[in-house]
């Protein structure tokens, strides 16, 4: 998932040992979402790298930070403590990323030079998420008792960055909520009715994954109490967007 803040890209035109050179400097961060263990591509936009230039990337919120790849005269450098997760590709100058961590996530910096000039500048923000953990289903108390077909249930969920809890009625949401206190779990309660029989599912979700379950409004508030409630959960399901 790839958002742009503070777009602008400036031009400009260089000539060297008689080429001549389109110098991009792209004054926005790219920002990169991405699943905790999966990879991530980071792009210089460009199909083939030019002979006479380098391409290095730092590790930093400049581009004054830690080196930790770079291509020149055809030969690649990897820093030492990222081999095992960075592989650089010597035809367009991306840099991917092998099985995320929280640890790699931040600030990461492309320059480009041809001769002694910039030929691109990119700055990328990768933010890395968690797996969205399955939301939990629980009854919760109403004003209403059961013999009248109507009961309430808790849908919660642990709270993490940007994790959205929704209720849906079918395919339709109904409602939903979210904290940016990650230290309080998501709880959404919801009132129903036995009839007419409805699924209701309740979604978890971040930026780049999400997790349900789902109920049957009959078997979960059956229309005429007889002892405990029966079991209710269709089904809970993950994935990853």
């Amino acid at each position: 998932i790839k958002t742009l803040l503070n777009q602008a890209v400036f031009c400009l035109y260089s000539s060297i040992n008689n080429m001549l050179f389109v110098i991009f400097t792209d004054n926005s961060v790219i920002y990169e979402k991405v699943l905790e263990g999966n990879n991530v591509t980071l792009d210089p936009g460009i199909k083939t790298l030019l002979k006479g230039c380098t391409v290095k990337w730092t590790q930093g919120p400049d581009c004054n930070g830690t080196l930790i790849a770079q291509w020149e005269d055809a030969e690649i450098f990897i820093n030492e403590t990222l081999k095992d997760v960075l592989q650089l590709d010597n035809k367009t100058g991306a840099l991917t990323m092998n099985r995320m961590t929280m640890s790699l996530e931040g600030f990461y910096c492309l320059m480009m030079l041809c001769g002694h000039e910039p030929h691109i500048l990119r700055k990328y923000h990768i933010i890395v998420y968690e797996h969205v953990p399955t939301p939990h289903l629980s009854s919760a108390p109403a004003n209403v008792t059961q013999s009248d077909g109507i009961c309430s249930v808790n849908c919660s969920v642990r709270n993490a960055p940007e994790v959205l809890l929704s209720w849906y009625q079918g395919e339709k949401n109904i409602d939903e909520i979210s904290d940016s206190d990650i230290s309080v779990n998501l709880t959404l309660p919801l009132q129903i009715q036995s009839q007419p029989e409805t699924i209701y599912t309740c979604r978890a979700s971040n930026p780049v994954s999400d997790a349900t379950a789902s109920l049957n409004s009959t078997q979960w508030c059956p229309p005429h109490h007889s002892g405990e409630l029966l079991w209710v959960v269709l089904q809970k399901h993950q994935t990853v967007l």
